[in-house]
């Protein structure tokens, strides 16, 4: 259909720049995870899909690229990347954002297991307290107590950005 082509045609048109940084910034994990991002569940870009696996894939060997090829499967294949993500925690335990790509990996509806969440969330957040980006995996959390602190932290995290912009806006008068 032609709604269908006109979809592709913007979704392509946005990949474009993102593509771009992925090539300048391949070490750099914000940007390599938005791109994962981008194309996560959108399997008609076929060509996209099996150009980042190919990339990723090059990369293994390494922790980052291991992280990232394991990330690229998430949707496609979510046994096998959390088999490679707890594979590499066990090389690299500090690697905090394998913690929150499995938690990830629980949001996919088969999948779900809140005990899991629960265990590499915090471990995720003992890593990474101010990252804003761990509140919106709070899906399959079930630990009321885990909930309740993560709500005070993200208001803290909030009122802490909102007053720095507010600090900043008034330097000027």
């Amino acid at each position: 259909p032609r709604g269908s082509l006109n979809r592709h045609s913007a979704e392509e048109q946005r990949l474009g720049p993102l593509r771009a940084l992925v090539k300048r910034y391949p070490r750099d994990i914000f940007v390599q995870r938005r791109y994962q991002d981008f194309l996560r569940n959108k399997f008609h870009l076929t060509e996209q899909w099996d150009e980042a696996l190919e990339m990723y894939g090059r990369g293994r060997g390494t922790a980052l690229g291991d992280f990232l090829y394991a990330r690229m499967l998430l949707s496609w294949k979510p046994v096998t990347a959390e088999g490679l993500l707890n594979e590499l925690l066990q090389k690299e335990p500090k690697l905090a954002w394998a913690h929150l790509a499995i938690v990830e990996i629980t949001e996919i509806p088969r999948f779900g297991d809140p005990a899991k969440a629960e265990k590499h969330m915090r471990e995720f957040l003992k890593a990474c307290p101010n990252s804003l980006e761990a509140y919106t995996h709070f899906k399959n959390i079930q630990d009321a107590d885990m909930v309740a602190q993560a709500a005070s932290n993200l208001r803290r995290l909030l009122d802490a950005r909102a007053e720095a912009k507010l600090g900043k806006d008034m330097a000027g008068y």
